[in-house]
């Protein structure tokens, strides 16, 4: 597993993470912003749409009845509340 900034990563790079077949996580940082993610927490990335600047993550934790804690987000909104981008190889 390989770790980068997150603000020295962008929705191209995640793309190509993606692309490369990688497993991509977002690791928050301690205390994150009001009504942003979650802190101390772990979002994997399950998609970037590049051309809107979004990330589509899914929140693990047990999602309310109806509901799966997948959600897209600005990357340019949550960047801030990322610590780290940790991805690797799933083999």
């Amino acid at each position: 597993m390989s770790r980068r900034a997150a603000r020295a990563t962008s929705v191209v790079d995640l793309t190509a993470l993606l692309d490369r077949g990688e497993v991509v996580v977002l690791i928050t940082r301690t205390r994150t912003r009001p009504g942003g993610l979650v802190a101390a927490h772990a979002y994997p990335v399950l998609a970037v749409d590049a051309a809107r600047g979004r990330v589509l993550l899914r929140n693990p934790w047990d999602p309310a009845p109806g509901e799966d804690n997948v959600r897209w987000y600005a990357w340019s909104q949550v960047v801030t509340d990322v610590h780290a981008v940790v991805h690797g190889s799933t083999r």
